[in-house]
């Protein structure tokens, strides 16, 4: 497997990527960054990139894309919803501490985010709304309770779906912590 330098991205440092279908030629996606997101093309073998509408500015630790949206998610604990290169909601209580990770569930259509705070939540868009649902509190030896997120006793760092993607099990999702530790 080859690779190339395509470009560099100037003052950015660059938090996480993720490949998006918004022209539908599959030589797209989108980056993020403290103060950056950035939708990047590659035309032949020029890569350009246009920065997102918003009034937003801030700290995007994770990206993930599902159908045409793109979600971000922040520093402060919101997650961004965003359509055609604009914001069309935020949703403020998603973390209490920076969203990690964002990881898609194309197969279902659910997005589940990691955070800080060690929660897994599992999202929904709905009419350009993002809403948390089936929220599971998960520790070893207790009850679930409907009205948690999962909970993990670290901080998230990373979230994986199996390659089986979860259909009704939520088993599926791996999750890795900041002190190694994988669930």
């Amino acid at each position: 497997m080859g690779r190339s330098r395509l470009a560099h991205s100037g003052n950015w440092v660059i938090r996480d990527l993720s490949t998006v279908s918004i022209k539908g030629n599959g030589r797209e996606f989108v980056t993020c960054g403290y103060l950056h997101l950035c939708y990047w093309q590659l035309r032949g073998d020029r890569l350009v990139y246009s920065s997102f509408n918003s009034q937003t500015q801030g700290r995007y630790l994770s990206v993930c894309s599902l159908n045409d949206y793109i979600l971000t998610g922040c520093e402060s604990g919101k997650i961004y919803l965003w359509l055609n290169f604009e914001l069309v909601h935020v949703l403020h209580d998603a973390h209490q501490a920076a969203v990690r990770c964002l990881e898609a569930d194309h197969a279902n259509d659910i997005i589940i985010s990691g955070g800080k705070d060690g929660l897994i939540l599992f999202l929904k868009i709905e009419e350009h709304r993002l809403s948390i649902f089936n929220r599971a509190k998960i520790r070893q030896g207790e009850d679930q309770d409907e009205e948690q997120g999962w909970k993990v006793e670290e901080q998230v760092q990373a979230i994986a779906l199996s390659p089986q993607q979860l259909s009704d099990d939520w088993e599926k999702v791996l999750v890795g912590t900041r002190s190694g530790a994988i669930y």
